[in-house]
């Protein structure tokens, strides 16, 4: 999200991260039915074994955060795949690119 948009609209950010962490306890809740609605009206065109075959990987590699929390680990992963193909080349702060305190305050 633009820190322009975190500075202006505050409580648009805090309901974006409410209805995200809604949305990750829905589906870790029902792995299996809530995930794959999703996926069929995103994907209506794949095949259920295709979709079935996206969403265990998904969870084995443990793609969403359960709490929505994004670790230091998180950020590394995407930006060294990034710096390696040359897109991006500058280095970065994990501080200066997450800021945890919407989802610190939707947990309280």
């Amino acid at each position: 999200m633009k820190q322009s948009t975190i500075k202006k609209q505050p409580k648009v950010v805090q309901s974006f991260v409410d209805a995200m962490l809604k949305g990750l306890k829905t589906v870790n809740e029902n792995k299996k039915k809530n995930a794959m609605e999703v996926l069929k009206k995103e994907f209506p065109t794949a095949s259920d074994d295709s979709l079935q075959a996206s969403m265990d990987r998904a969870y084995k590699d443990h793609l969403w955060s359960k709490d929505g929390y994004i670790s230091e680990q998180a950020v590394a992963k995407p930006l060294d795949v990034v710096k390696k193909t040359g897109v991006y080349k500058k280095g970065y702060k994990y501080s200066q690119l997450v800021d945890m305190a919407f989802v610190k305050k939707a947990s309280k």
